[in-house]
């Protein structure tokens, strides 16, 4: 949360726009990860506020329809298998107004659970993907390996942008 309230920050401050009111939303499971977060997360703006809540987006988040403008997930799919990643693409899908924003893996590793077939899981529910696109995961570098003992592998991930059709 913090990079995307900076980024807008930013971005806002290098266009000499004042800002509107915005609200970012971070919804975790683990309740001591909120407790991190609100701890660590500040907001670099006056108009960008943050907020945190514990939820469980398999059961259901305690949002209306069409709550946010946007839905985010980052390295969440990739480690839940079929039956619970298709509740939480459900539950975001339900919770987007707007348009999906989705990083996760796209190679196989022991436990987790790559998803080549994204852009038709959200076609089925309501959202037209407009960009895909993949890239190295960390800890690839162009300078080579920020792993000097080689411990973890260098993955592809993908990351996609879907808005509601």
């Amino acid at each position: 949360m913090q990079r995307i309230a900076d980024h807008i920050a930013e971005n806002w401050n290098g266009r000499g726009y004042e800002g509107h009111e915005l609200e970012i939303v971070g919804v975790d499971l683990n309740e001591s990860r909120i407790e991190n977060a609100k701890n660590l997360c500040k907001s670099s703006h006056e108009k960008i506020r943050l907020k945190f809540a514990a939820g469980d987006a398999f059961v259901g988040l305690d949002y209306t329809d069409q709550y946010f403008n946007y839905v985010l997930s980052c390295g969440v799919l990739e480690i839940l298998n079929d039956r619970n990643a298709l509740k939480m693409l459900n539950e975001m899908a339900r919770l987007a107004k707007t348009g999906l924003y989705i990083e996760d893996l796209a190679d196989r590793y022991p436990a987790g659970y790559p998803r080549e077939n994204l852009p038709e899981l959200l076609a089925e529910r309501g959202f037209k993907t407009m960009e895909h696109v993949w890239h190295f995961t960390e800890p690839f570098t162009l300078e080579g390996s920020a792993d000097p003992m080689g411990i973890w592998p260098i993955l592809r991930d993908q990351v996609l942008f879907a808005v509601r059709t």
